[in-house]
């Protein structure tokens, strides 16, 4: 029988702000994760980004003299052998260096017939990062619309628009979440081979 990992995602200084518990099927990439997690996060996604486990860096290499790293699209998760508690990091955007804080929960089976059903968030809070800002702007405007209560962050349709933070919604969240990490997937991993 197929098995679930489960894994509690947030975002450095903002752990209790924005975070995500994620089920993926253990046959997952290890970068089928990073793309779940650059989705569910609303990252922009079109940037670079690489992980770590163990003192060990994987990254898709777009530029072949760059850090040594392994591809994580050749890394199955349920190879990594995992242990409940382990910790990973995901950094997204060189520029800005958003940081994710990964932490594997456990394993358990997945149903007959719902591997399509996966990746799937099954709690979380916060409504995600804002494109092409930096880590420490988005705190500032989560702790001053905690001390005064009004929304801080810009739309993306209208900057004079402000939301809150706060936001969250499940069902939203996983609504096309496989066809958006598929897509994901051919994006980086053709534009990787393109340039090897």
């Amino acid at each position: 029988m197929a098995e679930l990992y489960s894994f509690h995602v947030a975002v450095k200084e903002m752990e209790d702000k924005i975070w995500r518990d994620i089920d993926i099927s253990a046959k997952s990439t290890l970068a089928q994760l990073a793309y779940t997690i650059m989705v569910v996060f609303n990252t922009g996604r079109d940037h670079m980004f690489c992980l770590y486990y163990k003192g060990k860096r994987y990254e898709l290499r777009f530029d072949p003299d760059g850090p040594k790293a392994s591809r994580p699209n050749r890394v199955h998760l349920e190879k990594m052998k995992l242990a409940p508690g382990d910790e990973l990091t995901m950094i997204y955007d060189y520029g800005c260096n958003w940081e994710f804080q990964i932490t594997f929960k456990g394993t358990r089976p997945m149903e007959p017939g719902k591997g399509n059903h996966y990746p799937h968030v099954t709690a979380g809070a916060g409504r995600g990062i804002i494109k092409d800002m930096f880590p420490g702007e988005l705190l500032e405007r989560i702790e001053k619309e905690d001390q005064t209560g009004e929304p801080q962050l810009p739309s993306m349709f209208n900057k004079e628009h402000l939301l809150s933070y706060k936001y969250f919604d499940l069902k939203d969240i996983n609504y096309g979440l496989t066809v958006d990490v598929r897509w994901l997937k051919d994006e980086y991993e053709h534009a990787t081979n393109r340039r090897r």
